[in-house]
């Protein structure tokens, strides 16, 4: 991108970075070792908090999410992933599902990722909000609300979305976040098909003054094997030339502390998965590590030993990076659960030899997921009958599917 376009990019991120002064002094420590010390800072987190949803996406890459037999992340484990990563650097992250408004203590984690003195965003289909949830989510010091879209034609968007009205809702929420002051974007989903539609969309964003979040599509999930979605180096060259005519595309391969184009996954940004999986981005379907075991930090520079998060990368790792793709993903796309751990993975595990089977510390039996069917003035969600995700009956995590898995 032109130090023209980088400047534009940060004019249309200065409201959410001018909101946390307290940040400053990391952030500018963070340039500082990135750009000129050249070395990786820990700045961003990814943090899975469920696994259920309430649509069913076509190309849903978080399909595979769900383990029946395994125990959700909870609030302390999160307060104290998030307190081991301040002290990597850290400043920022994201909540991901799942449908995060789906899980009954949202308001708890928020508490514990400190999000008024940190910049926390959380992904949402937008479904359960209504003005007076987006007006308390500002209130508590959310910076940022990532709303997924996939499509300006209304009806094409709520086929792919598998829910007639998602689209209208969408444009409701865009207009109460903007009523009450939120910063938010479109989170939408960019593959090789649909560059076309991305750049309409990027204009429409650009009218309306909000943002908008590419998320790469990856033969993964309900999309396994289908390497025709993943992008060429062509289509990131669209994506260049949208950004420059539309400064409001917020791509993490522009926004990082190396100063330089690359992918951040696994150098300046971790995911955490619900079940304390620890991997690059949530693309990546392998865990190098669970924060039930062993300290973020060694997880960390255990990625870092691999080749692909070594170098600059100018495209998305899991997506595009034929090496990485053919090499890693690959043998392990049709694997039932995602991600697959290190010890178990058929290449990877030769890297690591040493490391201890993977095991789990938690309660005896799995935590329920808690399906919210709306919400009456937050943190007091209005609950279905606890339904368990996991009393379906669970397979090993090594076996292959014969069909895509109900979206979560």
């Amino acid at each position: 991108m032109k130090l023209s376009g980088r400047i534009r990019e940060f004019k249309a991120n200065a409201p959410i970075l001018l909101s946390k002064p307290g940040l400053y002094g990391k952030m500018l420590a963070g340039v500082f070792r990135g750009m000129v010390l050249k070395q990786n800072v820990l700045r961003y987190l990814e943090l899975q908090i469920n696994g259920v949803c309430n649509q069913t996406c076509e190309g849903c890459f978080a399909a595979k999410a769900m383990n029946p037999s395994r125990d959700r992340i909870s609030v302390k484990e999160i307060r104290n992933v998030w307190r081991e990563l301040k002290k990597l650097g850290a400043i920022q992250g994201i909540v991901t599902g799942g449908e995060p408004t789906m899980r009954e203590d949202l308001f708890d984690i928020f508490d514990a990722l400190e999000i008024r003195k940190s910049m926390f965003a959380m992904t949402t289909n937008g479904l359960l909000l209504s003005r007076k949830y987006v007006r308390e989510l500002k209130r508590i010091g959310l910076s940022y609300l990532a709303v997924s879209l996939n499509s300006l034609d209304a009806a094409e968007n709520d086929r792919i979305r598998g829910t007639p009205g998602h689209f209208d809702k969408v444009m409701e929420v865009i207009e109460w976040t903007k009523a009450e002051g939120l910063p938010m974007g479109l989170s939408t989903l960019l593959s090789h098909q649909n560059v076309d539609e991305f750049e309409r969309m990027a204009e429409f964003c650009y009218g309306k003054n909000i943002q908008i979040c590419p998320a790469f599509a990856v033969a993964q999930g309900k999309w396994a094997g289908n390497t025709e979605v993943r992008l060429t180096r062509e289509d990131y060259d669209s994506l260049d030339r949208i950004n420059e005519k539309y400064p409001i595309v917020r791509s993490e391969l522009t926004s990082n502390y190396s100063g330089q184009k690359t992918c951040p996954g696994g150098t300046e940004k971790i995911f955490v998965s619900l079940y304390g999986d620890v991997t690059t981005c949530q693309l990546n379907p392998i865990s190098f590590g669970n924060i039930r075991q062993e300290p973020i930090r060694r997880i960390w520079q255990r990625i870092l030993k691999i080749d692909s998060f070594k170098k600059i990368n100018p495209v998305c790792v899991v997506s595009s990076d034929d090496t990485y793709v053919s090499l890693y993903i690959d043998p392990i796309a049709r694997y039932k659960h995602h991600p697959v751990p290190i010890q178990e993975h058929p290449v990877m595990k030769d890297r690591f030899p040493d490391l201890p089977p993977p095991r789990e510390r938690g309660r005896s039996k799995p935590r329920k997921e808690v399906v919210t069917l709306g919400t009456d003035l937050l943190g007091k969600p209005e609950m279905s009958p606890t339904r368990s995700a996991e009393s379906a009956t669970s397979d090993r995590n090594h076996e292959t599917e014969s069909a895509p898995m109900v979206a979560s």
